[in-house]
């Protein structure tokens, strides 16, 4: 209970702390739950511990599967934000429909690679290089690049794009630009003209 009153009071939260924390609560609740049973009625005990385990189950999904990256809640930092669908959404697309394309060429070019090092993993041709160690050529299926790199490398790419802002993380101030070539995502932008190449595409 000393753990759990000092972890509450620190208002910067580590989520993963809890689960070392946490545990000895279990048996806490159970020898709670037989007591109230042993006290006062077995079926007062069971519904008792049925609405708490239903509120914490209900609090849990609400905040995986609902909303997972609400920045109100303190350590949302942690969480990928919804706006990394906007690269996965169509890679999973393309995959399902194709294995082939597990092999698109990708770089990530960011200066922290997490989660993407991870969830772009089963992609055999997906790089994460950095500005010293750039592929040649530049171009490639899509591109993720950090802002503040985005008027240096630029001018290296020669291909048409579609262009995406991204913020990877809640709470945080990386932002990137991602590029995703016309050719092979076209049909994700029924109707969108390229940001990126059409003009040196019709020069």
């Amino acid at each position: 209970f000393g753990a759990l009153i000092v972890y509450s009071a620190i208002s910067y939260k580590t989520p993963w702390c809890v689960m070392p924390l946490i545990w000895p609560f279990y048996f806490v609740f159970g020898l709670a739950v037989v007591r109230m049973a042993q006290r006062v009625d077995r079926w007062v005990a069971g519904s008792v511990a049925a609405c708490l385990l239903a509120g914490s189950l209900g609090l849990a999904l609400d905040l995986n599967f609902r909303k997972p990256t609400d920045e109100r809640e303190p350590y949302v930092y942690v969480q990928t934000t919804s706006e990394v669908e906007k690269l996965l959404r169509p890679l999973r697309t393309l995959v399902a429909r194709d294995a082939r394309n597990y092999h698109l060429i990708g770089s990530v070019i960011l200066p922290d690679t997490h989660p993407l090092i991870w969830q772009l993993g089963d992609f055999t041709r997906v790089n994460f290089p950095t500005i010293d160690d750039l592929p040649e050529p530049l171009d490639a299926e899509f591109l993720l690049i950090d802002l503040p790199l985005v008027d240096e490398l630029e001018p290296k790419l020669h291909d048409v794009y579609f262009k995406e802002t991204m913020r990877i993380r809640g709470q945080s101030d990386q932002t990137a630009t991602l590029y995703l070539r016309a050719a092979t995502f076209i049909e994700f932008f029924p109707g969108r003209v390229p940001e990126f190449g059409m003009k040196e595409a019709a020069e």
